[in-house]
């Protein structure tokens, strides 16, 4: 009795796969009529992801309390010039994340489009090499 877990759906090959799961479950949650669940783990995999990047581990070796925001400008500054103005921004997707959280903006259009945006980022990253 009882019901059987909920599968892990596969993520794109552009996404780190230690954070992965957080996107797959941000589609799954979206896809069960949870977007603003689905907003949230988004979000999550995003500073998560920013974690593992040298530039935001300086920034919380001196402040390990460095909101969302500080570690999203550190990961910019991380990133070379012409790669930021080309391609869809983790900071900008983070802060269009927070507002839809703090306001409860369970739109799909938005999470679909910021998830869309993510996996750009990440395979414009993979294309660049940049590690």
């Amino acid at each position: 009795a009882g019901r059987d877990p909920i599968e892990v759906l596969p993520t794109p090959k552009a996404l780190p796969k230690a954070q992965s799961k957080y996107y797959s479950d941000a589609i799954i949650a979206h896809h069960a009529g949870q977007t603003l669940a689905g907003l949230f783990l988004l979000r999550v995999f995003v500073e998560q992801y920013w974690r593992t990047v040298p530039a935001v581990q300086s920034l919380l070796a001196q402040d390990p309390r460095a909101t969302g925001e500080r570690q999203g400008e550190a990961y910019q500054a991380a990133l070379p010039i012409d790669f930021k103005e080309r391609f869809p921004s983790l900071k900008d997707a983070y802060g269009r994340l927070s507002e839809a959280l703090h306001a409860a903006d369970a739109n799909a259009t938005r999470f679909e489009k910021i998830s869309s945006e993510i996996v750009e980022h990440f395979d414009a990253r993979r294309l660049f090499k940049i590690t």
